[in-house]
């Protein structure tokens, strides 16, 4: 623990949490520090380097306790590089929030809907991280429901999706889709989502049209989706995202074809 000051832990909402850093009146908790994915190192010492050459240009954001400490909740690699550089005083810029928090779930989705509007992210890129308080978000459900002393289960009450829609800014169409994508689909496709080499709506396509071989089907050896036409699955084709497409006429295999692609001709892609 990197610190100026001894304090193993903070009590938040009655409870107690591990303190991680302690320096110049700001407190870190490993609840905090863990919860938002960590910078990567080669971005760790870009950033370190240009505070130490030009200073701290963005303040690290605190709540004031009731004790008067105050907790860190936007700040923490900033904060870090001020600990390793010695960084104190009027050079160690830190500004308050003001927000009412009620519980250490207020904290954490504020945590969320605030890195989705500093950075300069992609829809997918902002549900990946919206997507980390869904467990937050289903949780402080059942805070709301306890505060009303209702004994019903949260499931029925509560739109995770469009919750994460609202973090991320995005509709909860988008959102239902990309929650089905990260649930569902092989890693591969995921990969390719989170690259940016397929849409959210492809992606979830591809899933959702999945079919298991059956046997009244040619025996292709491998998973195969269904496409709505000739030119999508040639598109996916020469993109890369599948290894063939196959075309079939609809009278032999009509017991095996979704009702939905019961037209003239079926058209199949295999999957790479």
């Amino acid at each position: 623990m990197s610190t100026d000051q001894t304090k193993e832990t903070i009590t938040l909402f009655d409870n107690e949490y591990q303190v991680v850093d302690y320096y110049d009146g700001l407190i870190t908790i490993k609840e905090f520090k863990d919860y938002l994915s960590q910078m990567e190192e080669d971005l760790y010492f870009q950033l370190r380097d240009d505070i130490k050459t030009n200073g701290m240009h963005d303040p690290i954001l605190y709540c004031e306790l009731r004790g008067g400490e105050k907790l860190v909740l936007e700040g923490h690699t900033r904060l870090q590089v001020a600990i390793e550089l010695k960084i104190t005083g009027d050079s160690l810029k830190s500004e308050p929030i003001t927000e009412p928090f009620e519980s250490i779930n207020d904290m954490k989705l504020w945590m969320v809907k605030h890195q989705v509007q500093r950075r300069n992210l992609s829809p997918v890129q902002k549900l990946q991280l919206a997507l980390l308080s869904k467990d937050t978000i289903e949780e402080k459900a059942r805070e709301n429901l306890s505060k009303g002393g209702r004994e019903i289960e949260v499931d029925e009450h509560i739109d995770t999706a469009q919750e994460i829609a609202k973090l991320a800014g995005v509709s909860r169409a988008t959102a239902t889709r990309y929650i089905s994508v990260i649930e569902k689909a092989p890693e591969k496709v995921t990969q390719k989502l989170h690259a940016g080499d397929i849409s959210i709506f492809d992606a979830y396509r591809r899933i959702n049209r999945t079919k298991k071989t059956r046997s009244n089907l040619p025996d292709l050896g491998t998973n195969y989706t269904y496409v709505t036409s000739y030119k999508e699955g040639k598109e996916m084709v020469l993109k890369g995202f599948s290894r063939a497409l196959i075309v079939l006429n609809n009278k032999e295999y009509i017991k095996d074809i979704p009702h939905e692609y019961r037209k003239n001709y079926v058209y199949m892609i295999i999957e790479n």
